[in-house]
């Protein structure tokens, strides 16, 4: 039997619950009578869910991903200091809207289809790591994107497994579309998911993992 692995951003870490226990991975290891390892974090990127992953030892472990925004990105901050002026370099996650007058002076440098070509190379890097690796694996998208569906270059998402990743193909099946297809529209007061939309993720996922023979064996690294 394997154990789980998550990681994502709010969305998966269980941001505006009253218990974080509440939130899906708690109840997807619940689920499956299996321990759990999350990684998830509040304002995570995209680049941040690659790096820890890829991190992680996923020995026997189930890895589910909740993708964040695309224009959301990890960079290292080597001047960054703590409260006494000492200098703590570390990675931070830029978090702030394209469409904002807070665009951040390195945005500058980058145009929107930089972003959707990054989260392709992001997706894909994971994507072929676990398959190489025989780890099983599901990811979806925590919510929804809209400007690179207009793309020229949309072909080389069918370099991306759908089975592994449909939401990336059926809008339907991201978070928080499934929640609002099925009733459940009464969000958080900051649009995170509520402890009822976070029950109902868990027994989509429950029943997506259930259904992989991977599931009860054992990964080769």
């Amino acid at each position: 039997m394997r154990n789980l692995y998550t990681n994502g951003c709010s969305y998966v870490w269980g941001d505006e619950l009253e218990d974080r226990r509440d939130a899906f991975p708690y109840l997807l290891k619940t689920k499956l009578g299996c321990e759990l390892t999350d990684q998830s974090e509040n304002g995570s990127d995209n680049q941040r869910i690659l790096r820890t992953t890829l991190k992680s030892n996923l020995k026997n472990h189930f890895v589910v991903i909740g993708w964040a925004s695309i224009i959301r990105y990890e960079y290292y901050d080597r001047t960054k200091t703590n409260g006494e002026g000492i200098n703590t370099p570390d990675w931070e996650s830029n978090i702030v809207p394209t469409h904002t007058d807070q665009y951040p002076e390195i945005h500058k440098y980058f145009e929107y289809d930089w972003f959707v070509i990054n989260f392709l190379n992001q997706v894909l890097a994971l994507q072929n790591y676990l398959k190489f690796n025989n780890i099983p694996f599901f990811f979806f998208m925590s919510y929804p994107m809209y400007k690179e569906r207009n793309m020229d270059y949309l072909q080389h998402f069918d370099l991306i497994d759908e089975n592994t990743f449909p939401s990336l193909f059926d809008e339907d099946l991201i978070f928080f579309n499934y929640c609002k297809n099925n009733g459940l529209n009464d969000f958080m007061p900051n649009w995170h998911p509520s402890s009822e939309q976070h029950k109902l993720w868990s027994e989509y996922l429950y029943e997506k993992i259930k259904t992989d023979n991977n599931f009860i064996t054992r990964s080769t690294i």
